[in-house]
């Protein structure tokens, strides 16, 4: 898109805005069908009478014409590019902010799981023999219940957390995916619109083409046979709509987890 003047962009993009946006195919408009055919006529006559207007133009179109029909194919599909870029710039934001919470999140399960996992073998001697100035009085027994009491709450307490980091990254997670669906299907979009564009002007410079020929032949009928016309390139695309979409930020990867629950350890 580098190659195309802004006044072919700016006319691509008016086009555009004028054309049917509907679910359909873009149209081909009765009065364009006019306009080119009288194009094609009035190209064909002069070069008939000029032959020099027959060499290749130099960006791979024989007339100027067809190269403008070229450039004015890009231009649409640059106004296509940029409306759903803007289209999706909130939902960008929104998915940047869905993966980092997922990120966040699955960084505290495997905090509490490996807290967790050092925890489940149950409280160490040290733990259990332990008194605190309160417990003087109290008999081993006791202590000992009220040790492996206090794990139990502790155990419980690293499971919660555990569940609950575990819900966050589900729910974030879910959410940046039907965030990266709707980017892509809107990207998906732009490049459909981009094909209708492409059609519409195959059929464009189909009719100019037509009408260029007539009136070459019917001007000079020896002249038609070796005319650059017959070799005519055909229309292109942009890359990016072969492409997949290039604005979904890069995803860092995942933390590694050692487990996916707590519960399914237990």
């Amino acid at each position: 898109m580098s190659g195309i003047e802004s006044a072919d962009q700016a006319k691509g993009q008016k086009t555009m805005k004028n054309e049917d946006r509907g679910g359909g195919a873009t149209r081909y408009r009765l009065l364009d069908r006019f306009r080119d055919s009288r194009a094609g006529r009035r190209d064909g006559k002069r070069d008939a009478a000029v032959p020099s207007y027959r060499s290749p133009h130099p960006e791979g179109q024989p007339t100027d014409w067809l190269a403008k029909n070229q450039h004015r194919l890009l231009a649409g599909c640059q106004y296509e590019f940029s409306a759903a870029r803007l289209a999706v710039d909130e939902l960008l934001v929104q998915l940047t902010r869905a993966r980092t919470d997922a990120a966040q999140a699955r960084n505290e399960l495997a905090d509490a799981t490996i807290r967790w996992q050092g925890a489940s073998d149950g409280p160490s001697p040290e733990i259990l023999q332990r008194r605190g100035p309160a417990e003087l009085q109290d008999s081993e027994h006791t202590i000992d219940a009220r040790r492996r009491a206090e794990h139990r709450q502790q155990l419980a307490r690293l499971e919660s957390t555990c569940e609950a980091a575990r819900a966050k990254a589900a729910v974030a997670e879910a959410t940046a995916a039907d965030l990266t669906t709707r980017i892509e299907q809107r990207f998906g979009q732009a490049v459909d619109r981009s094909r209708e564009l492409l059609e519409l002007h195959e059929q464009r410079a189909a009719q100019y083409r037509r009408s260029y020929c007539r009136a070459l032949r019917l001007a000079e009928p020896a002249a038609e046979q070796d005319h650059p016309l017959s070799t005519t390139p055909p229309l292109r695309l942009p890359q990016w709509t072969a492409e997949p979409c290039p604005w979904l930020p890069v995803e860092q990867p995942e933390a590694t987890s050692t487990i996916t629950t707590v519960r399914s350890i237990r």
